[in-house]
């Protein structure tokens, strides 16, 4: 009989086990792998309350009797997926892992070293399904045991094995347990997000437990999201079939509508945008007002280049005046810090700039009556030439520079001339 013949007289679930003989329908076959071992392991199933999970070996044979029957009656193998499926009730179908396989073949075995007790498979891959199932090394399996949920009517059932690539952690109530590819089983571990059935209530703690973690980890949100979320509840809650959470952020319980209780999966895309939103918006506060730093930082930079350069001209300009009333050089300050500025002459060219009028600048000769275009030493009846008559003693330039230089504070330059060289002061 050829194969298109016998698949085509069968149903469909009747032609996968009719296929499981013939490779050419499958992308990869493996042999003899173990997936569900013999243990005893404590396992807390509430808070405070542990149940003790033994799987021995007529444990093992109850198991693999249900999956042989399952066969049997249905011609339902165990799937194998792609990571763990989630059991909640409105979980949508299109998020559940993809299926990668069937394990066909369940029996008895043993593996590794210590020959332990094991039930074995033969996992068979989809065509274009392997080279994913190769990356995931361990693999768990989910079983529904009387221990955790007494009420299943599907105890000791095995029904699916999920690869996964990390130990999985949390306990929602089925035990998972996984091996790496190279054969041996790794500790006992539980699956991380599973539950007995379909249990009610477990949306509403899922809610509970959201928005507690909501309030914890992101309390600058919560004014923001009873203000703007209340909102979209309650278009919700208006709408026909329309539904709202059973409370917001800063929204109490009692405010439940009772249209029923919020769509899990709608919060958590609807918190993920206003995020997006919140984090949008502090962002943009955030560049602009880095940008008026940024502007307010260049305008003090200009202003304090400004103030250094006003200060170094006046610097210069003193260097100028000294020259000129000092060393008796005939300049005049206010030209060439004039021309200064004008070159733009930078503060380095300061010190040549002053070197070079000290080499190539004219000295006034420093007479009695002072010099040109510096201050009068003195004037009137203490004109120098009375002095020199008065006192009969010659008065040099040398003499009054002197007096000018040495003048105290609140002291004119005629008295300091007289007290630094003994002249007497002509009458007035």
């Amino acid at each position: 009989m050829g194969t298109g013949k016998l698949f085509s007289m069968s149903d469909a679930t009747m032609r996968v086990l009719e296929r499981i003989d013939h490779p050419e329908f499958w992308d990869h076959i493996d042999r003899a792998v173990p997936f569900f071992t013999e243990h005893e392991e404590e396992v807390e199933v509430e808070e405070g309350k542990k149940v003790v999970i033994k799987v021995d070996k007529d444990r093992l044979h109850q198991i693999l009797d249900q999956i042989l029957t399952v066969e049997r009656t249905t011609g339902t193998l165990p799937i194998i997926t792609e990571g763990h499926r989630i059991p909640l009730k409105n979980y949508p179908e299109a998020k559940q892992p993809d299926i990668l396989g069937v394990m066909a073949n369940a029996r008895m075995g043993t593996f590794g070293p210590e020959k332990k007790l094991a039930i074995v498979g033969d996992p068979h891959y989809y065509q274009g399904k392997f080279q994913r199932a190769k990356e995931y090394p361990f693999r768990s399996a989910e079983v529904y045991l009387p221990e955790l949920d007494p009420e299943t009517p599907y105890a000791n059932q095995l029904t699916a094995v999920a690869l996964l690539k990390k130990d999985p952690r949390q306990n929602m109530g089925v035990v998972a347990y996984e091996r790496p590819n190279h054969g041996h089983f790794s500790r006992e571990a539980k699956a991380y997000f599973f539950a007995i059935g379909d249990e009610p209530g477990l949306e509403e703690e899922f809610e509970e437990q959201f928005l507690r973690c909501s309030r914890k980890h992101f309390p600058h949100l919560e004014k923001y999201h009873h203000e703007h979320m209340a909102k979209h509840y309650a278009l919700h809650a208006a709408a026909p079939g329309g539904v709202t959470p059973p409370h917001a952020v800063g929204v109490e319980p009692e405010k439940k509508m009772q249209a029923g209780h919020f769509d899990r999966d709608e919060i958590v895309a609807q918190f993920e945008r206003d995020l997006t939103a919140l984090r949008t918006d502090l962002e943009k506060k955030h560049q602009e007002e880095l940008t008026k730093v940024s502007v307010r930082v260049v305008q003090l930079e200009t202003e304090r280049a400004a103030l250094q350069r006003d200060n170094q001209f006046a610097s210069f300009e003193r260097d100028l005046i000294a020259l000129r009333d000092v060393e008796g050089l005939d300049i005049d300050p206010a030209v060439e810090l004039a021309e200064a500025k004008e070159e733009n002459l930078a503060p380095e060219r300061f010190a040549k700039r002053i070197e070079s009028l000290k080499r190539n600048a004219r000295k006034t000769p420093v007479t009695p009556f002072g010099r040109p275009g510096a201050p009068t030493a003195f004037a009137g009846p203490s004109d120098p030439a009375l002095l020199a008559r008065k006192n009969n003693k010659p008065v040099t330039g040398k003499m009054v520079t002197d007096a000018m230089l040495q003048a105290k504070q609140g002291e004119d330059v005629a008295t300091a001339f007289q007290r630094i060289n003994g002249f007497e002061m002509p009458p007035q």
